[in-house]
């Protein structure tokens, strides 16, 4: 092991030997003979032949030489330490270039070096990571190393497969349209199609590019990317939805206070538009599914103009409020802010609710949406299908280590939408 850690040692001050080389020849000439030596040794144990031993002896002299002469005695115990050193040597480089290259695999599958901890990462992408709990023992770690590997073997399929959107629409994803782009009756009236074609049958449109992002309400970053999709005109080239997944914590709970209360209540509130264009709009949508948009337009024109009003409101208000969640502020705070750190479970619901109201939704809409996400929170078991599905779809099915993720253009983007 000797003449292996020499070789090794002598790569690392190459660059340095190198450069005084160019100050004086001779240094590099002995450093290159020297070397030639030590990979001639290197080559002969990668072909599992035995070493040469002269040139083992010569580095044990050249390090012992003057200890022969001071204290011969300590000759044999040098000499051993020396052996354990080019072990310990040899091992902590195998053992480096091998985590060396397992963080690059993974930085490139997963956009993070570190698969169970991405947040001790600081080489990739900017996201609020999901971290899973690190074992204690001995035992657990070497497992959870070998696990790693096979996580991000299995995953570089992903890493080059083509990425359909419409296999990661969820019951429960929200469609983020540029609302303030309403002035002109055109407009907001081909949104207003949009929507209910989406939230009855998850259709979206086919002269435009459709674009997913999976975030968290409480994530800082997921509002910093919807901020740069919105003022980058991403919202209006791609009819982008949003599908929301509150980050879980290794010891239980959630990463961000009330992040599942926001993602219930929105969920919730997705499941009363669909409930409703059921029960009130039916006649609407059960004969255009598949129809021209005109059929669908005249339709709507021959709406009651109060119920086409309550409809428009309906469709448009989980846009709203994540739109105001994630891009407005009060007191010169982000409403995100008031979220995560000010507000208890019934301030979070009460703002949400006054939200609601601002934004038009009836009393009665607004009391039944508050008094079933109540329940939700206070249910032991607070996991609902909804929650199944979107926690398949980004654990198993993406494999994110970090949200924000988007998925548009037939590729999957881990981490911050950058303009």
């Amino acid at each position: 092991m000797v003449c292996v850690a020499a070789f090794i040692i002598l790569c690392l001050v190459s660059v340095f030997v190198g450069f005084l080389s160019i100050f004086n020849k001779t240094l590099g000439k002995k450093y290159w003979t020297v070397f030639q030596k030590a990979w001639h040794c290197v080559f002969k144990k990668v072909r599992l032949q035995k070493c040469d031993t002269n040139f083992k002896d010569d580095v044990k002299n050249t390090l012992l030489k003057r200890l022969v002469v001071k204290n011969p005695k300590l000759l044999k115990p040098a000499s051993a330490l020396i052996e354990i050193l080019s072990v310990l040597i040899v091992f902590i480089t195998v053992w480096s270039i091998v985590i060396s290259i397992k963080s690059l695999l993974a930085l490139w599958v997963f956009g993070t070096c570190n698969v169970s901890q991405p947040s001790q990462c600081g080489l990739g992408s900017e996201s609020c990571s999901i971290d899973q709990s690190e074992p204690t023992d001995l035992v657990g770690k070497l497992g959870r190393s070998f696990s790693e590997w096979g996580e991000i073997f299995s995953a570089i399929p992903d890493r080059l497969k083509t990425w359909e959107v419409k296999d990661y629409l969820t019951s429960s994803s929200i469609p983020l349209l540029n609302l303030q782009k309403e002035s002109e009756q055109a407009t907001k009236t081909k949104n207003t199609e949009n929507l209910l074609r989406f939230y009855y049958n998850k259709t979206t449109p086919n002269t435009t590019k459709v674009a997913v992002n999976f975030v968290d309400p409480g994530c800082v970053v997921c509002m910093q990317s919807y901020r740069n999709q919105k003022q980058s005109g991403f919202l209006d080239q791609y009819f982008t939805v949003a599908t929301l997944y509150a980050i879980p914590k290794p010891d239980g709970g959630y990463k961000y206070t009330n992040s599942k209360l926001i993602s219930d209540y929105l969920n919730l509130l997705t499941s009363l538009i669909k409930k409703q264009l059921q029960e009130k709009y039916q006649g609407i949508m059960s004969e255009n599914q598949d129809s021209q948009s005109e059929n669908l337009t005249s339709k709507l024109q021959n709406l009651d103009r109060k119920k086409l009003a309550e409809l428009e409101t309906l469709l448009r208000l989980p846009s709203k409020i994540l739109d105001r969640l994630y891009a407005e502020s009060k007191d010169n705070r982000n409403y995100i802010d008031f979220f995560n750190y000010s507000y208890d479970q019934e301030a979070a619901l009460n703002e949400l609710d006054s939200w609601a109201k601002d934004f038009g939704l009836s009393k009665s809409y607004r009391k039944l949406l508050v008094d079933q996400t109540k329940q939700q929170i206070q249910k032991q078991q607070p996991e609902t299908a909804s929650d199944r599905e979107i926690k398949t779809l980004v654990e198993e099915k993406i494999r994110a280590k970090g949200i924000p993720v988007e998925i548009y253009d037939q590729k999957k983007h881990n981490g911050l939408f950058k303009i």
